[in-house]
């Protein structure tokens, strides 16, 4: 059977017998190894290529709704609105906002605007950041030139579990297909010095030794193809879905705790002497969005949670990046209150049902009061 390494070791062979040596001697081996290595390294490099230039991309559950993003772009490329909002984000990001309904919202309040969802459920910072570059990849240079023409709005989301653990999730999803697509050799290189900063700060987690091995692992198994026809997918032939996340019934042994939203927030906004957050794993990713030439406003944003952690982080996120645009909960008390009923959780961090309307329309008039979008 043909695969991966098959091709790979043909490469090699082909290349050695282009310069094999004359003679047996030193000059001749090492000129071998030298041959075989470029042979490895060219072979690898060009089945990757190859199978980006058919089309494919590594098989992942977030390029069912990439290309539904991708199909609205290009649906829309000779009428995109004035405003194109890229929202990444988690779990939270993800349950908590309706993107059809925050559009619908927009428009009403007057804005010509495009709502591309991104949140995806258990994805990690670069697990985000591989979503969107493969977007930007897909849609192709003439669109991402349209794009730029156009006010757009990365909102990012900020999460206590993710910023404190780069690579959040990784022990779960080991050698799924959604973390081989995403672990790049380069990626891998990144997500290893990142974790290797978080080891810096107060709350931060530095992966361990057997996990950064597996993490090696993944890089080494994209780096020479390992797999890449079994685990690729074409994107034109693969399934289109809408991103939407929504929840319905609270979570199995979810006990509400009664409690005024509200007063908590009130209260961890008075926290003046906790160690600043040190988040300078961060700039490694905004290096690589400002890599791919999209030209962006990026504002930093956090849905409603009732775990003190999460609304701890999110003040000290305020009190260490204030020159940052954010989008926060921070005394509206009237939303807040609104969240209170236990019809509006699944557990303490994920909205549901009209938790979800609430936080929507919430979201939506922050963006419209924060003075980014054009009319």
């Amino acid at each position: 059977m043909i695969n991966t390494v098959t091709i790979i070791g043909c490469s090699c062979l082909v290349v050695l017998l282009a310069l094999r040596p004359a003679a047996r001697d030193g000059r001749g081996i090492i000129r071998s190894l030298f041959a075989w290595l470029a042979g490895l390294v060219l072979g690898a490099f060009g089945i990757y290529q190859s199978v980006h230039f058919l089309g494919y991309a590594p098989a992942s559950s977030a390029n069912a709704y990439v290309k539904f993003n991708i199909d609205r772009v290009r649906d829309n490329k000779d009428a995109l609105p004035k405003n194109v909002l890229l929202v990444e984000g988690g779990s939270y990001g993800a349950r908590a906002i309706n993107y059809q309904r925050l559009e619908n919202e927009l428009h009403a309040r007057g804005y010509s605007v495009m709502v591309l969802q991104f949140c995806n459920p258990g994805a990690p910072h670069f697990e985000r950041l591989y979503t969107l570059k493969q977007f930007l990849w897909c849609i192709g240079k003439e669109m991402r030139e349209r794009l730029n023409e156009k006010n757009v709005l990365l909102l990012s989301e900020v999460c206590r579990a993710y910023d404190l653990d780069p690579v959040a999730q990784f022990k779960q999803n080991q050698y799924s297909s959604r973390t081989l697509a995403y672990l790049q050799p380069y990626t891998v290189l990144q997500a290893l010095h990142a974790s290797w900063l978080c080891r810096k700060f107060d709350g931060g987690v530095e992966l361990a030794f057997p996990l950064k091995v597996e993490l090696i692992k993944h890089g080494l198994m994209n780096a020479f193809n390992i797999g890449i026809v079994r685990r690729s997918e074409a994107l034109s032939l693969a399934a289109k879905s809408e991103p939407v996340f929504a929840l319905n019934v609270k979570a199995k042994n979810y006990e509400h705790q009664n409690f005024k939203l509200s007063a908590l927030v009130d209260e961890l906004e008075k926290i003046t002497n906790a160690p600043p957050l040190d988040l300078r794993w961060r700039e490694v990713i905004e290096s690589e969005l400002k890599a791919t030439g999209l030209k962006y406003h990026r504002i930093f944003f956090a849905t409603p949670s009732r775990n003190r952690g999460d609304i701890r982080h999110l003040v000290l996120h305020k009190q260490r990046f204030p020159q940052d645009p954010f989008i926060y909960f921070e005394s509206d008390s009237d939303f807040l209150n609104s969240l209170d009923g236990p019809e509006c959780w699944y557990d303490d961090g994920h909205l549901m049902g009209p938790g979800v309307e609430s936080c929507t329309s919430w979201f939506a008039a922050k963006i419209a009061d924060s003075g980014f979008l054009v009319k």
